[in-house]
Protein backbone atom coordinates (compact mmCIF):
# COMPACT_ATOMS: atom_id res chain seq x y z
CA UNK A 1 0.00 0.00 0.00
CA UNK A 2 1.48 3.10 -1.28
CA UNK A 3 1.78 6.17 1.73
CA UNK A 4 -0.42 9.07 0.92
CA UNK A 5 1.30 12.42 0.33
CA UNK A 6 3.06 14.43 2.75
CA UNK A 7 3.83 11.00 4.53
CA UNK A 8 7.62 11.05 5.82
CA UNK A 9 10.30 7.58 4.50
CA UNK A 10 12.88 6.19 6.03
CA UNK A 11 14.74 9.40 6.08
CA UNK A 12 13.00 10.34 9.03
CA UNK A 13 14.28 7.93 11.55
CA UNK A 14 16.97 10.17 12.20
CA UNK A 15 14.20 13.22 13.32
CA UNK A 16 12.42 9.94 15.65
CA UNK A 17 15.60 9.24 17.40
CA UNK A 18 16.33 12.67 18.23
CA UNK A 19 12.22 12.92 19.51
CA UNK A 20 13.53 10.12 21.60
CA UNK A 21 16.56 11.78 22.89
CA UNK A 22 14.83 15.01 23.74
CA UNK A 23 11.96 13.59 25.23
CA UNK A 24 14.06 11.14 27.37
CA UNK A 25 16.88 13.69 28.24
CA UNK A 26 14.62 15.21 31.35
CA UNK A 27 15.67 11.49 33.14
CA UNK A 28 19.09 11.86 32.84
CA UNK A 29 18.82 14.90 35.04
CA UNK A 30 16.57 13.23 37.86
CA UNK A 31 18.25 11.77 41.10
CA UNK A 32 18.46 8.43 41.73
CA UNK A 33 15.78 8.36 44.18
CA UNK A 34 13.52 10.25 41.74
CA UNK A 35 14.24 7.28 38.88
CA UNK A 36 13.16 4.78 41.89
CA UNK A 37 10.05 6.61 42.82
CA UNK A 38 9.42 7.37 39.08
CA UNK A 39 11.00 4.59 37.03
CA UNK A 40 10.18 1.47 36.18
CA UNK A 41 12.45 -0.22 38.68
CA UNK A 42 10.47 1.11 41.40
CA UNK A 43 7.55 -0.84 39.53
CA UNK A 44 8.18 -4.79 42.26
CA UNK A 45 4.45 -5.16 43.69
CA UNK A 46 3.01 -8.73 42.01
CA UNK A 47 -0.08 -10.47 41.73
CA UNK A 48 0.95 -13.68 41.10
CA UNK A 49 -1.46 -15.93 38.86
CA UNK A 50 -3.96 -13.13 37.76
CA UNK A 51 -1.28 -10.84 36.51
CA UNK A 52 -1.42 -11.63 32.59
CA UNK A 53 -1.69 -9.63 29.28
CA UNK A 54 -5.71 -10.97 29.07
CA UNK A 55 -6.05 -9.53 32.88
CA UNK A 56 -4.10 -6.01 32.32
CA UNK A 57 -6.21 -5.87 29.10
CA UNK A 58 -9.52 -6.66 30.44
CA UNK A 59 -9.10 -4.04 33.18
CA UNK A 60 -7.86 -1.68 30.46
CA UNK A 61 -10.95 -2.27 28.28
CA UNK A 62 -13.18 -1.76 31.61
CA UNK A 63 -11.90 1.13 31.86
CA UNK A 64 -10.17 0.49 35.61
CA UNK A 65 -6.65 1.68 34.46
CA UNK A 66 -5.47 1.75 38.28
CA UNK A 67 -6.74 -2.48 38.06
CA UNK A 68 -4.25 -2.37 35.02
CA UNK A 69 -1.08 -0.63 36.43
CA UNK A 70 -0.99 -3.14 39.07
CA UNK A 71 -1.76 -5.89 36.87
CA UNK A 72 0.62 -4.91 34.50
CA UNK A 73 3.03 -4.84 37.55
CA UNK A 74 2.72 -8.56 37.97
CA UNK A 75 3.94 -9.17 34.24
CA UNK A 76 7.53 -10.34 34.19
CA UNK A 77 10.01 -6.74 34.28
CA UNK A 78 12.29 -8.15 31.49
CA UNK A 79 9.67 -8.54 28.69
CA UNK A 80 8.11 -6.19 25.96
CA UNK A 81 5.18 -6.58 27.42
CA UNK A 82 5.43 -5.13 30.74
CA UNK A 83 6.76 -2.34 29.34
CA UNK A 84 4.40 -2.08 26.44
CA UNK A 85 1.48 -2.77 28.49
CA UNK A 86 2.53 -0.13 31.80
CA UNK A 87 3.54 2.52 29.82
CA UNK A 88 0.31 2.91 27.77
CA UNK A 89 -1.66 2.44 31.20
CA UNK A 90 0.20 5.38 32.60
CA UNK A 91 -0.29 7.33 29.83
CA UNK A 92 -4.13 6.82 30.30
CA UNK A 93 -3.62 7.85 33.83
CA UNK A 94 -1.82 11.10 32.80
CA UNK A 95 1.31 10.86 33.87
CA UNK A 96 2.67 11.08 30.56
CA UNK A 97 6.82 11.24 31.36
CA UNK A 98 6.40 7.97 33.30
CA UNK A 99 4.72 6.60 30.51
CA UNK A 100 7.31 7.90 27.84
CA UNK A 101 10.22 5.99 30.24
CA UNK A 102 8.87 2.79 30.04
CA UNK A 103 7.57 2.75 26.14
CA UNK A 104 11.29 4.50 24.71
CA UNK A 105 12.57 1.28 27.21
CA UNK A 106 10.03 -1.12 24.94
CA UNK A 107 10.90 0.62 21.29
CA UNK A 108 14.34 -0.68 21.58
CA UNK A 109 13.96 -4.08 23.24
CA UNK A 110 16.07 -6.27 20.38
CA UNK A 111 13.82 -9.40 18.43
CA UNK A 112 10.41 -7.08 18.07
CA UNK A 113 8.32 -8.10 15.33
CA UNK A 114 6.28 -5.83 13.35
CA UNK A 115 3.57 -5.68 14.80
CA UNK A 116 5.07 -4.64 18.11
CA UNK A 117 6.98 -2.39 16.63
CA UNK A 118 3.45 -0.42 15.06
CA UNK A 119 2.33 -0.93 18.58
CA UNK A 120 4.73 0.93 19.93
CA UNK A 121 5.45 4.09 17.75
CA UNK A 122 1.44 4.44 18.21
CA UNK A 123 1.76 4.65 21.68
CA UNK A 124 4.47 7.04 21.69
CA UNK A 125 3.25 9.30 19.58
CA UNK A 126 0.07 9.40 21.93
CA UNK A 127 1.66 10.25 24.65
CA UNK A 128 3.95 13.26 22.61
CA UNK A 129 0.55 14.21 21.02
CA UNK A 130 -0.99 14.60 25.07
CA UNK A 131 2.28 16.46 25.71
CA UNK A 132 1.01 19.14 22.81
CA UNK A 133 4.05 17.84 20.83
CA UNK A 134 2.03 17.56 17.68
CA UNK A 135 5.12 17.21 15.14
CA UNK A 136 7.01 15.00 16.82
CA UNK A 137 3.48 12.71 17.63
CA UNK A 138 2.68 12.64 14.02
CA UNK A 139 6.72 11.71 12.76
CA UNK A 140 5.54 8.27 15.06
CA UNK A 141 2.28 7.46 13.94
CA UNK A 142 4.02 8.04 10.35
CA UNK A 143 6.60 5.37 11.28
CA UNK A 144 3.85 2.88 13.45
CA UNK A 145 2.46 3.37 9.75
CA UNK A 146 5.27 1.34 7.52
CA UNK A 147 5.31 -1.69 10.28
CA UNK A 148 1.64 -1.84 9.68
CA UNK A 149 0.13 -0.41 7.21
CA UNK A 150 -3.08 -1.86 6.86
CA UNK A 151 -4.74 -0.72 10.06
CA UNK A 152 -6.63 2.50 10.54
CA UNK A 153 -5.59 3.86 14.21
CA UNK A 154 -2.71 5.45 12.83
CA UNK A 155 -3.79 7.57 10.64
CA UNK A 156 -7.00 8.49 13.08
CA UNK A 157 -3.89 9.11 15.48
CA UNK A 158 -2.74 11.56 12.80
CA UNK A 159 -6.44 13.09 12.77
CA UNK A 160 -6.64 13.36 16.52
CA UNK A 161 -3.22 15.35 16.91
CA UNK A 162 -4.13 17.81 14.54
CA UNK A 163 -7.61 18.27 15.77
CA UNK A 164 -5.91 18.48 19.27
CA UNK A 165 -3.52 20.63 17.47
CA UNK A 166 -5.45 23.11 16.24
CA UNK A 167 -4.19 22.53 12.94
CA UNK A 168 -4.80 21.38 9.24
CA UNK A 169 -8.67 19.96 9.76
CA UNK A 170 -8.73 19.60 5.46
CA UNK A 171 -6.15 16.98 6.18
CA UNK A 172 -7.32 15.67 9.53
CA UNK A 173 -10.44 14.66 7.18
CA UNK A 174 -8.10 13.17 4.90
CA UNK A 175 -6.69 11.17 7.42
CA UNK A 176 -9.50 10.18 9.39
CA UNK A 177 -11.69 9.04 5.77
CA UNK A 178 -8.37 6.36 5.48
CA UNK A 179 -8.69 5.59 8.58
CA UNK A 180 -12.56 5.20 8.38
CA UNK A 181 -11.98 2.75 4.19
CA UNK A 182 -9.15 0.79 6.20
CA UNK A 183 -11.49 -0.22 8.69
CA UNK A 184 -14.47 -0.89 6.72
CA UNK A 185 -12.75 -3.63 4.73
CA UNK A 186 -11.35 -5.15 8.43
CA UNK A 187 -14.75 -5.74 9.07
CA UNK A 188 -15.94 -7.02 5.92
CA UNK A 189 -13.20 -9.89 6.63
CA UNK A 190 -14.55 -9.87 9.95
CA UNK A 191 -17.86 -9.18 10.51
CA UNK A 192 -18.65 -11.05 14.01
CA UNK A 193 -15.93 -8.58 15.01
CA UNK A 194 -16.68 -6.25 18.09
CA UNK A 195 -13.41 -4.42 17.44
CA UNK A 196 -14.77 -0.74 18.19
CA UNK A 197 -12.01 0.44 15.95
CA UNK A 198 -14.04 1.36 13.51
CA UNK A 199 -17.09 3.44 15.59
CA UNK A 200 -14.10 5.34 16.99
CA UNK A 201 -12.61 6.34 13.49
CA UNK A 202 -16.13 7.35 12.19
CA UNK A 203 -16.40 9.39 15.21
CA UNK A 204 -13.06 11.26 14.41
CA UNK A 205 -14.10 11.79 10.88
CA UNK A 206 -17.17 13.72 12.31
CA UNK A 207 -14.92 16.01 14.31
CA UNK A 208 -12.74 16.61 11.43
CA UNK A 209 -15.66 17.45 9.66
CA UNK A 210 -17.50 19.68 12.08
CA UNK A 211 -14.24 21.36 12.23
CA UNK A 212 -13.41 21.56 8.56
CA UNK A 213 -16.79 22.32 6.91
CA UNK A 214 -19.10 22.73 9.42
CA UNK A 215 -22.02 20.13 8.12
CA UNK A 216 -24.15 19.39 10.27
CA UNK A 217 -25.94 16.96 8.50
CA UNK A 218 -23.00 14.74 7.71
CA UNK A 219 -22.06 15.21 12.24
CA UNK A 220 -25.32 13.94 12.40
CA UNK A 221 -25.09 10.97 10.06
CA UNK A 222 -21.87 9.85 11.28
CA UNK A 223 -23.05 9.58 15.27
CA UNK A 224 -26.01 7.61 13.42
CA UNK A 225 -23.66 5.55 12.04
CA UNK A 226 -21.80 4.99 15.69
CA UNK A 227 -24.66 4.26 17.29
CA UNK A 228 -24.95 1.28 15.52
CA UNK A 229 -21.37 0.30 16.02
CA UNK A 230 -20.83 1.44 19.94
CA UNK A 231 -19.74 -0.91 22.72
CA UNK A 232 -20.13 1.11 25.78
CA UNK A 233 -18.25 -1.56 27.59
CA UNK A 234 -15.48 -0.49 25.71
CA UNK A 235 -14.40 2.12 27.78
CA UNK A 236 -11.47 3.69 25.91
CA UNK A 237 -13.10 3.31 22.84
CA UNK A 238 -16.26 4.84 24.12
CA UNK A 239 -14.48 7.76 25.82
CA UNK A 240 -13.01 8.65 22.68
CA UNK A 241 -16.40 8.59 20.56
CA UNK A 242 -18.17 10.30 23.11
CA UNK A 243 -15.34 13.25 23.53
CA UNK A 244 -15.41 13.23 19.82
CA UNK A 245 -18.65 14.17 19.37
CA UNK A 246 -18.56 17.20 21.92
CA UNK A 247 -15.75 18.18 20.27
CA UNK A 248 -17.53 18.11 17.14
CA UNK A 249 -21.06 19.40 18.43
CA UNK A 250 -18.97 22.29 19.97
CA UNK A 251 -17.20 23.47 16.85
CA UNK A 252 -20.59 23.35 15.48
CA UNK A 253 -21.80 25.26 18.50
CA UNK A 254 -24.29 23.10 19.37
CA UNK A 255 -23.68 24.11 23.45
CA UNK A 256 -26.23 21.63 25.02
CA UNK A 257 -25.40 18.78 22.94
CA UNK A 258 -21.83 19.06 23.25
CA UNK A 259 -22.02 18.93 27.12
CA UNK A 260 -24.31 15.69 26.87
CA UNK A 261 -21.46 13.80 24.83
CA UNK A 262 -19.00 15.59 27.39
CA UNK A 263 -20.94 14.17 30.51
CA UNK A 264 -21.04 10.53 28.26
CA UNK A 265 -17.19 10.67 27.57
CA UNK A 266 -16.43 11.36 31.44
CA UNK A 267 -18.71 8.96 33.08
CA UNK A 268 -17.34 6.08 30.55
CA UNK A 269 -13.78 6.85 30.74
CA UNK A 270 -13.36 8.63 34.45
CA UNK A 271 -9.64 7.40 35.08
CA UNK A 272 -8.58 8.48 31.79
CA UNK A 273 -7.53 10.98 29.18
CA UNK A 274 -11.06 11.63 27.44
CA UNK A 275 -13.10 11.53 30.75
CA UNK A 276 -10.65 14.11 31.92
CA UNK A 277 -10.33 16.39 29.28
CA UNK A 278 -14.46 15.68 28.80
CA UNK A 279 -14.72 17.24 33.05
CA UNK A 280 -11.99 19.69 32.57
CA UNK A 281 -14.28 21.17 29.01
CA UNK A 282 -17.97 20.61 31.13
CA UNK A 283 -16.53 22.87 34.34
CA UNK A 284 -15.53 25.70 31.79
CA UNK A 285 -19.00 25.47 29.83
CA UNK A 286 -21.24 28.34 30.71
CA UNK A 287 -23.21 26.97 33.22
CA UNK A 288 -26.66 27.22 31.17
CA UNK A 289 -25.05 25.57 28.34
CA UNK A 290 -23.57 22.86 30.63
CA UNK A 291 -26.85 21.80 32.49
CA UNK A 292 -28.99 22.13 29.15
CA UNK A 293 -30.46 19.12 27.77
Amino acid sequence: MLAPQGFVDASTLGQLVSIFQKVTSSFKTMSTGDKLRNGIESMSSSLGPSSSVDSVMLAFRMGDYQAALKRADGLPKTTHDYLFFRGSVLHKLGKLDDALMSLDRAAIMEGLNKKQMAHNYLALGMVLRDKGMTDEAVLCFEESMKHHPDQGSHFRAVSTAWLLGGIRPADAVQRAQVSVNLENRLQVSAPDSLDMSLCESVSVLAWAHAVNTKDEWEVGKLERECRALLDVTNKPAAGLVYFSFAKAYLALGKLAQSAESFEKAARAEPQGNYGRWSQEALEAMPQPAAAAK
